[in-house]
């Protein structure tokens, strides 16, 4: 008899040393894991910046002029002096006192068209009739009010995926 209870702790103790392993294992599984999505995402979101902040930094807002002859729509034009593509823009219109009046937009929509609408090739100058959609329960603004347009540009990072800048370029309305 009593060799048998001899055998109760060790059982235990290997029992104990199996599920320390385990644990052990599955802890340095998911570290890894960690920190693989944590440098993929660093990696990722410097590639935007460096884009954003080098490669489009000789883009220039050449001139937001309100349309004589539509006065619902502002002419916005834009020369991408750069070697970077730009997929699309936000563009938010303000009033004297930086107030946001409206947001447009501007993307290519698959469904309506088979042409690069939004799309500003490296080297192009490109002009853009921005009307300013009526928010949903919202009225229509009124263009007289509108002082400056800030331009938020959508670029295509080395992955494919699309982004926006976060650096607001502004320019006056005339």
């Amino acid at each position: 008899m009593k060799c048998k209870k001899g055998i109760s702790p060790l059982i235990a103790t290997v029992l104990v040393i199996g599920f320390t392993i385990v644990l052990a294992a599955l802890v340095m599984q998911w570290g890894t894991q960690l920190f693989q999505k944590t440098q993929e995402d660093t990696g990722k979101a410097s590639d935007i910046n460096l884009i954003c902040s080098t490669k489009l930094i000789n883009l220039d807002l050449v001139s937001a002029v309100k349309d004589a002859i539509v006065p619902t729509m502002i002419t916005l034009t834009i020369d991408n002096k750069n070697d970077q593509e730009v997929v699309g823009l936000i563009v938010r219109a303000y009033d004297a006192n930086n107030g946001v009046l409206g947001i447009e937009i501007v993307e290519d929509d698959p469904l309506t068209t088979t042409v690069d609408e939004a799309k500003i090739a490296a080297w192009e100058v490109k002009s853009f009739p921005l009307t300013f959609p009526v928010p949903v329960g919202g009225t229509a603004i009124d263009l007289a009010t509108v002082k400056k347009l800030g331009v938020l540009l959508k670029i295509k990072a080395t992955d494919g995926s699309i982004n926006t800048c976060s650096s607001e370029k502004t320019i006056y309305v005339s």
